[in-house]
Formats: structure tokens, sequence, C-alpha cells
């Protein structure tokens, strides 16, 4: 079976120098630019990072210039555009769908590809509480880990009935009798299952 590839856009960190922020900056500006019928509605206006990356080269004033006050201003000023882009970056990958031809339109630098089918791994319990309906109670789970679907079990006497499967992290669970009851949660991904959680839970 043939494994989708899955890539992400490489972000640079806080200490990245000012060059090299400007850098990414422009090649982002430039290419969502010319490719604004594949980003028509970027939430950063491309004018309002352009203006950003003015004032931080403005900022990056020669070294024999530099003072405790410039190299404030120049923190800042970069920070602002890094914030611009990390937002830029999470629209480019929502358009682009899974689609890398249509994210390296953007100017961004994207990750290798990795084609590894991993499988599911461990989540944990993030909350529970009884449903606003009789015999529901709410689960949300801290992550997905790799899983593709939350099998539930139900303990019925020294058994364990599966009553119900859901692809989110968050769900309502139904048809538990009044009072405690004791689940049991594993992930699914293909025929590969994560290890399972069990949670004590009460229902109206």
């Amino acid at each position: 079976m043939a494994k989708r590839k899955k890539f992400t856009i490489i972000l640079l960190e806080e200490n990245a120098s000012a060059t090299s922020v400007l850098t990414l900056g422009k090649s982002v500006s430039t290419n969502m630019g010319l490719n604004a019928t594949t980003f028509p509605t970027p939430p950063v206006a491309l004018t309002a990072l352009d203006t950003a990356l003015e004032e931080l080269e403005e900022a990056d004033v020669p070294e024999d210039n530099r003072s405790n006050m410039t190299d404030l201003n120049l923190k800042n000023k970069k920070l602002i555009v890094l914030a611009m882009l990390s937002t830029l970056a999470g629209y480019v990958l929502m358009i682009a769908n899974g689609n890398r031809n249509k994210a390296s339109l953007s100017g961004f630098t994207l990750s290798a590809e990795d084609t590894v089918d991993h499988p599911p791994g461990e989540f944990e319990l993030k909350s529970r509480k009884a449903g606003a309906d009789e015999g529901t109670v709410e689960i949300r789970l801290n992550h997905r880990a790799g899983n593709a679907v939350f099998i539930v079990q139900l303990k019925v006497g020294d058994e364990w009935v599966i009553i119900d499967a859901f692809n989110t992290i968050t769900f309502v669970v139904k048809g538990l009798p009044s009072g405690t009851s004791y689940l049991r949660i594993y992930g699914k991904k293909g025929d590969k299952k994560s290890p399972a959680i069990e949670v004590t839970v009460k229902a109206f």
C-alpha cells in the first residue's frame, strides 16, 4: 500500500539572525504575491509583511552603532516578522492540504518528505464529565497520536464490549447505565492498535 507523503513548513527560531528572517520574509512575500490565485486571502496582508520587513531591515544597524536599545529594537522587529510568518505558514498548509507542489509556491522552506507509515502512538485522558443527556459522558483525549479512530469498550461483567467508535479526540459516549461505568479506549490505524487506557466515568 502506498504511503502518503507528509511534509511541514520549516520556521525559523527566535534566535535566528535578522538576515535569515529578512531572506525568508522576502521570499514568502514575493512568492505568495506572485501566486495570489493560489493564496487569495492570507491572514496577514503581504503589504503589512513588507512594512514589517522594512522596519526590521532598518533596525539591523551596523555592529559599531549597536547598543542595548538598538538590540532590543532589533529583537522586537524580528519577533513581529516571525509571528507573521508563523501565521502565514499555517494558512499555506491549510490551502495546500497535503499538496507539496502547491505549498512550495509560497516561498517557505518545506521539510523533507516522510513516507514512513508510523504506527499509532499512546494518548492520555485530558478530561471527562457527565454529558447533558442521561446515560452519556463526554471524553476528551490529549492528542490523536497518529490514530485514525478511537474504539470505546464498556466493561460488562468480566468482558469488554465495544459500544462505539470515534474519529475525533473529543466525543460523547452514549447508552451508559446510570452511575459508575468502566471504559477502555484504544486507537487504531489500519490493522495496528495503540495501547489502551481505562477510564472510570459516571453518567446520570
